[in-house]
Order: structure tokens, then C-alpha cells, then sequence
């Protein structure tokens, strides 16, 4: 697992980038995160709830599924723990814990930030819109653990909550254990969290212009004659014929 440490020319760590048709490349520096050394917070959920159409809200079931026969779709919301300055997420990760029975598909996973919904209210019609569809869970066995890499929700020291919407899935129910299940192992957020890299970014080189000393170029005048006395020619005696 990597970090993303900087972009060059000081970009921050998560960014968008407006990329021009022309050819432009982007350099990433990245360091290794050693899992072991990060910071690890655990939050448990405030809200979970099964959306079925044309039923009443029931978020006191031990279990959340999802089942595409049914149009049933799963919502589970976590406050996000208050993150110390000069720390970022490096890894967030959604836990699930599956139970009863196996099936071929454990649903498709979405998040959205900072939206508002109570578990005794939501209705199929009320589900809140979601921002980033994270991925999908994939074939599930009953009791075993399911760890969503849910990094790409982008949670910060502002984000107050997440929700996560279980969707899709197949027609074979998949059961997770909830927040009110009597044993335990209800729906989990685990935040690893790394110190903001203070390693400044590898500049970019550039033309820039620089002051060059003047040096001593030939004059290209037309060369100047100075008059030199002509030597003088001494008469001669001629010969007497």
C-alpha cells in the first residue's frame, strides 16, 4: 500500500487536475505505508437501515441485505472521527460481517458525505444521493468478515459523516449483521491515519531566463589608417652625358 506524498509543484495531496489535450505529464512521489505504524481509529455505525419499495423504514432489523429481486438496498451511516491536524487518511476500510447464507453477489458499494437521514425515517424514496460509486463486493460466504477499501470516499478533517448504500447485487440475498445484532460483529469504519508529508516537492525545471555578464565582442568599426610619414626620396646625381 502507497501514500501519495506530494505532486510536483506543490500540489496538496488529493487534487483535481484540469489536463490539456496537449501531451502533459504529471509526476507522483509515493512512500511505502507500513500498515503497522499508522494510527488506527474504529468507528461503529449511528444509522443502518434496509430500503425495501413500498415498505415502512425498519432500522431495528439484527441484519441489512441487499437483494436485487427485491429492489432491497442497504444504508449504514458512520460519524467520522475527529482527525488531528497534520494527519490525513491514508486507508479507510468499510467491515462487514456476513451471515446466513452465501451468495453470488454482496451488493455494489456508494458513498456520499455529510448527508442527512435517520434510520427510523428513510424510506426507498428518500435515499440520499450519492457521490462515489466505491466498488463492488463481490461473492460472499456466511460468517466471514468482508473489508471494503473505501479510501475513495475522501474523507478529511471536515467530513462529519459518511454514508455508505449497499445496491445491486443479485437476486440471492446477501445478509450482513447489523448494529443491533445481540453477537456483535455489526458494520465497522476503520480509518488508518498517516502524518502529512512535510518532504518538499522535486521542482520542475524551466527555461527561465538568466543575466549573462557582458563579455568583450571585436569592434566590427571600419579599421581607422593612421598617416605615417612617406619616406622621403634623396635626389641622385645624374650622370653627365
Amino acid at each position: 500500500l502507497y501514500s501519495l506524498v506530494s505532486w510536483t509543484g506543490g500540489k496538496s495531496l488529493t487534487d483535481d487536475f484540469i489536463v490539456p489535450k496537449s501531451a502533459t505529464t504529471l509526476v507522483a512521489t509515493y512512500d511505502k505505508l507500513n500498515m503497522k505504524k499508522l494510527e488506527k481509529i474504529t468507528s461503529k455505525p449511528t444509522d443502518d437501515a434496509v430500503l425495501i419499495p413500498g415498505r415502512e423504514p425498519n432500522g431495528l432489523r439484527e441484519g441489512i441485505f441487499v437483494d436485487k429481486g427485491n429492489d432491497a438496498e442497504s444504508l449504514i451511516r458512520f460519524e467520522v472521527p475527529s482527525i488531528d491536524e497534520g494527519m490525513v487518511v491514508a486507508r479507510a476500510v468499510l467491515r462487514l460481517f456476513s451471515t446466513l447464507k452465501s451468495s453470488d453477489d454482496g451488493g455494489t458499494v456508494m458513498a456520499a458525505k455529510d448527508v442527512d437521514w435517520k434510520e427510523g425515517s428513510v424510506t426507498s424514496k428518500k435515499v440520499p444521493k450519492m457521490e462515489v460509486e466505491i466498488g463492488s463486493i463481490g461473492e460472499v460466504e456466511p460468517d466471514n468478515w468482508y473489508d471494503i477499501d473505501v479510501t475513495g470516499a475522501k474523507l478529511d478533517s471536515d467530513t462529519s459523516t459518511v454514508t455508505f448504500l449497499i445496491t445491486d447485487g443479485s437476486s440471492k440475498r446477501a445478509v450482513y449483521r447489523s448494529k443491533e445484532h445481540p453477537d456483535g460483529n455489526g458494520p465497522e469504519l476503520v480509518l488508518y491515519l498517516a502524518p502529512l508529508a512535510t518532504n518538499a516537492p522535486t521542482p520542475v525545471p524551466t527555461q527561465t531566463p538568466t543575466s549573462v555578464p557582458p563579455t568583450s565582442v571585436p569592434s566590427t568599426a571600419a579599421p581607422s589608417f593612421v598617416p605615417t610619414s612617406a619616406p622621403t626620396t634623396s635626389p641622385t646625381s645624374l650622370p653627365t652625358l
